[in-house]
């Protein structure tokens, strides 16, 4: 099948990383396939793969290059949902789009889609659980609208010596990471976790690709002994070198307005690393998976004495990323597309 996706791509954000996923095992199991990708914020990698045509922004300068899309020739055209401005553009080339293709978009935004997004003609929307369609069916029939849950990273345990020998990285201290461009949420645990310092030595990793908040975690060593910072963006299997290399991962987030998904846990779940995540409708919708904390006191308690709960944890990770791998979830979308 031949399979053109408007996405972004190579960069840290959600629908970056739910194109890659199932980009990915679309390409293993033998599918051609074209990505229409925005110029614009550094990427991840230093060159695109072959198969990524880079033809429009995001900002300004306003711009979008329809030739590749017009001449390319595809069977399905997947759109991971755009802001409103670019929409906007898209919708002029709907007939020509739409003439040569099926058209399904899968929906990032947890509010209800512009105008210009309602008004593409679509053969099928794809939200990850009955919250998204729920909001969905106030603008599109319900036959149209589809749950595919947002796809895992494959399952992949690693050594912890050796992944902290690999990174220099201590042996003798529990490794607490946190990493990307929203470490800054994490900022107020430091208090928490010198408090867990002082009782189970620690080191507090962080790993961020973002200038201000390498420096603000710099300025924060001089008080806080415990803490390492590094700079860079991680590539995936970089991130699960870290990861296998950690006793747990933290995901703090407040509760968003939005409906909202955590693709970095569903990023990180097939890693064999704990995760802790602050109790917020990010994680609503996952049980046994991920260890919640309502209070900083209930972090303490479980990096001092979660090591049972974090050992369930982990293998309640494992047969969710297993049960929702990109693979599995790339081959129900393949299905979609052959029933349209």
């Amino acid at each position: 099948m031949r399979i053109g996706m408007m996405s972004t791509w190579n960069i840290p954000c959600g629908a970056s990383l739910h194109a890659q996923l199932i980009g990915s095992a679309w390409l293993q199991r033998g599918h051609e396939l074209t990505v229409f990708a925005p110029y614009g914020p550094p990427t991840t990698r230093e060159e695109d793969e072959p198969w990524i045509v880079r033809n429009y922004s995001l900002g300004k300068p306003l711009c979008l290059d329809s030739s590749p899309l017009l001449s390319m020739d595809y069977d399905v055209f997947v759109l991971q949902q755009m802001p409103p401005t670019p929409m906007r553009l898209l919708l002029s080339l709907a007939a020509k789009i739409k003439k040569k293709a099926k058209t399904v978009a899968v929906i990032h935004e947890g509010r209800p889609p512009s105008v210009e997004f309602t008004k593409f003609p679509w053969d099928a929307l794809v939200c990850f659980d009955e919250r998204y369609k729920e909001f969905l069916l106030s603008a599109f029939p319900e036959e149209k609208i589809h749950i595919i849950r947002y796809p895992c990273h494959p399952v992949e345990h690693g050594d912890r010596v050796e992944a902290r020998r690999e990174l220099l990285l201590p042996s003798d201290r529990m490794i607490v990471l946190i990493y990307g461009i929203a470490v800054h949420h994490h900022i107020h645990l430091l208090p928490s976790l010198e408090r867990v310092n002082k009782k189970k030595p620690l080191l507090f990793l962080i790993y961020t690709g973002v200038h201000d908040w390498f420096d603000i975690y710099e300025t924060t060593k001089s008080r806080y002994d415990f803490v390492e910072v590094r700079m860079g963006v991680l590539e995936m299997d970089e991130l699960y070198r870290y990861l296998h290399a950690s006793d747990a991962l933290i995901y703090h987030r407040d509760s968003s307005v939005d409906i909202v998904v955590p693709s970095t846990i569903y990023a990180c779940m097939g890693s064999g690393c704990p995760i802790l995540a602050s109790s917020s409708n990010f994680v609503e919708k996952l049980k046994r998976e991920v260890l919640k904390y309502q209070d900083l006191n209930r972090l303490q308690q479980l990096l001092l004495y979660g090591a049972d709960e974090f050992q369930s944890a982990v293998a309640a990770a494992t047969r969710y990323a297993q049960k929702n791998s990109a693979d599995k979830i790339a081959a129900k979308f393949i299905k979609l597309f052959k029933k349209l």
